[in-house]
């Protein structure tokens, strides 16, 4: 994942790369359960969906940028946040008419 380039301090030993690829993805999560076919989109944005027990989990738009230290330091941008919705949502009605749980 994102943080993985901090492991290489925690393991010196281990060999691991100390620079690895720094793509952030926004994502958002939808109260909508779907059939269980994952779905990625063919657009410049990358856009994947994930059906999951009881949600539907999309993500897209990766940009290269520094990631805060912790993920909890990291807060989205809401015009690439509704463009995902829009783009998860022209895929299917039940996401559409779903309300959205969470954007990160």
């Amino acid at each position: 994942g994102p943080w993985s380039q901090a492991a290489s301090g925690w393991f010196p030993s281990a060999g691991l790369p100390e620079r690895t690829a720094l793509h952030k993805y926004t994502s958002v999560t939808f109260d909508a359960v779907v059939d269980d076919t994952a779905v990625f989109l063919t657009s410049p944005n990358d856009v994947q969906i994930y059906p999951r027990k009881d949600e539907t989990y999309a993500c897209g738009f990766p940009r290269m940028e520094d990631l805060p230290a912790s993920p909890l330091d990291i807060s989205p941008c809401d015009t690439i946040a509704t463009q995902l919705k829009q783009e998860a949502t022209s895929c299917s009605s039940l996401l559409e008419s779903s309300a959205t749980k969470t954007t990160a």
